[in-house]
């Protein structure tokens, strides 16, 4: 057999198209001459062409032997591993090519952004700061650092560095996106516009700009034009097959459509939304039965018969206990945190997981009993506390002598047994909200998906969930004696500084005026990370308050909630 033109026979094969005979042909010389490095290779393109992924991880490796000198089979390999989103192992493949030669672009470029998906952040700067020592205009290196400076919550430094991507290349689009995204959710609307009126001339056919362009305009409360773009040119038709465009497109049209009072058509968008994000596979792994049966579970277990067997311990002043922001989520907890935090003596936690974190920890060291909390020594305890703090100045980064921390989290309602444990002296906020209002602005928000917000793609559910929630914290209520402090969103907005000072009173500090100006406290910083993000940078208005009596749909679950209702003097 001529090895040669046989492999020539068939590389014309495959340029014309002819992908099975080339395929036969590289097969019949691999029976004559099993090494033949770039019959290998190309088998093994052939089968990522095919999507036959674990035929040309075989050949690729088998390439990778016959020339083990050559990057292309372990860039190959990775690109595959990449495809099946098996990173761990594509980046094992890229680190042999970047041994092989760390000059190559391709491979740094491969590396850093795999070692940023897996959230390895250190590893996937290291990679960059390579990269940008051998071509410091790399505009997809420094894409990435922005993406990274934002997991690290460095805002300015992301922005900063999304601008000089695009300044390296004014025609990638992600670089553009990203700014976009974070200027939009840090509240930054001068240079949103400028960005957008950018891309604009760069970008004639890129659908998310218009998305951009109509956030832009209902964040200014121009709600007809912003909905005009949406429904014009038959645009929704452009985002076919964007599962993300198209949940951005209903939300931001329900919201307008909201605002303008089509309240009907506003809950069919709102559906439509949900709908499509209740059926993405990144979501579905979601169950919302996780949380109720961890409800159920704390049901059955915090009554006085069993708290009755919990060691007493007196526990030494080494930590100051946090004051815990609780409730149900979209009952007003942000705007009370932007209050809070405007005082020059608190400061307040945003939403970090630090006490379930510490209660998985605790548990699985525990074999997962939940009678394992009746035994704790002072040590235990102590311990529990300690590894509480740790966590809080790794996030917080701030000094907090002679601080009031809030740790604002609306769901830690549920872990409120769990927190009296590791800190017997704590307090809580409960935040309230009208439970329509609540449930109804639950279903209308666009959260990321967890066990806790998978109850959230229809009212039913969301009222399953509130009245689960509420019917424990009542039975925390009878069998505890709880420091806590209700304060009610409509008090807040309705008769601010009389419900704010209560506040102030039950966290033993002093009134500051500057509490006032919480909106102003809000739009310099850095990123909130709520739904609610939007609002609380504005003076308080009362559209919110009473919203679900637009609403027809809330009828169907008003009788589901009247004992909340009641009970909270709300009817």
């Amino acid at each position: 057999m001529n090895i040669n033109s046989k492999i020539k026979e068939a590389l014309l094969k495959k340029s014309q198209g002819d992908i099975s005979g080339a395929e036969s042909i590289f097969l019949e010389i691999l029976d004559f001459s099993p090494l033949q490095y770039e019959v290998l290779i190309n088998l093994g393109l052939i089968y990522v062409h095919k999507k036959m992924y674990e035929a040309s991880i075989y050949y690729f490796k088998q390439a990778s032997e016959a020339d083990k000198n050559n990057i292309d089979p372990y860039i190959n390999l990775g690109n595959v591993y990449t495809l099946k989103k098996n990173y761990t192992n594509a980046i094992q493949f890229f680190e042999l090519a970047h041994k092989i030669d760390q000059t190559n672009l391709n491979v740094i470029n491969n590396l850093s952004f795999l070692y940023n998906e897996i959230d390895k952040l250190i590893e996937s700067k290291k990679i960059i700061t390579i990269g940008l020592k051998i071509d410091p205009t790399n505009y997809f290196l420094l894409n990435l650092l922005g993406l990274i400076f934002v997991k690290k919550e460095k805002i300015s430094e992301a922005i900063d560095y999304y601008i000089q991507s695009i300044k390296s290349n004014p025609n990638y689009w992600d670089a553009y996106s990203n700014l976009l995204f974070i200027l939009e959710k840090t509240n930054k609307l001068d240079l949103f516009k400028k960005y957008i009126d950018d891309a604009k001339k760069i970008f004639t056919d890129q659908p998310p700009i218009n998305l951009f362009e109509a956030s832009y305009l209902m964040r200014k409360k121009n709600y007809l034009k912003s909905k005009k773009i949406l429904l014009e040119n038959q645009f929704i038709d452009k985002l076919i097959n964007q599962e993300d465009n198209l949940i951005k497109y209903h939300d931001l049209l329900a919201k307008n459509l909201d605002f303008l009072d089509e309240s009907n058509s506003a809950f069919d968008h709102f559906n439509l939304r949900n709908n499509i994000k209740s059926n993405q596979l990144h979501n579905k792994i979601y169950d919302k039965n996780i949380i109720l049966d961890l409800i159920q579970n704390y049901k059955k277990y915090f009554i006085k018969i069993n708290l009755d067997k919990f060691t007493k311990p007196v526990i030494p002043e080494k930590y100051q206990t946090p004051i815990f922001l609780v409730g149900f989520p979209r009952s007003g907890t942000t705007l009370l945190d932007s209050i809070l935090r405007s005082h020059s003596k608190i400061l307040v936690l945003e939403e970090k997981l630090i006490i379930s974190s510490i209660r998985d920890r605790f548990f699985e060291k525990n074999n997962n009993k939940i009678n394992s909390l009746e035994l704790l020594s002072d040590d235990d305890i102590l311990s529990l506390q300690s590894e509480y703090f740790d966590m809080l100045h790794e996030i917080m980064n701030e000094d907090i002598h002679n601080k009031i921390i809030i740790d604002k989290l609306p769901l830690n309602l549920i872990e409120v047994a769990f927190i009296k444990r590791v800190f017997p002296q704590s307090k809580f906020i409960l935040m309230l909200r009208h439970p329509c209002d609540t449930v109804l602005s639950c279903f209308m928000s666009d959260f990321k998906i967890n066990e806790g917000m998978a109850s959230f793609y229809n009212l039913k559910d969301a009222t399953i969930l509130y009245n689960e929630v509420f019917s424990l914290w009542d039975q925390y209520l009878e069998v505890y004696d709880l420091a806590y402090h209700i304060v009610k969103y409509e008090e807040v907005v309705l008769n601010f500084d009389n419900t704010i000072k209560k506040t102030i009173n039950f966290l033993n500090v002093e009134w500051e005026e500057d509490v006032k100006n919480f909106n102003a406290t809000a739009l310099a910083r850095k990123k909130i990370n709520t739904p609610s993000y939007n609002q609380v940078v504005q003076p308080l208005y009362e559209k919110s308050i009473n919203r679900w009596k637009k609403y027809d749909e809330i009828k169907k679950i008003y009788s589901s909630l009247e004992h909340w209702i009641k009970k909270y003097n709300y009817n």
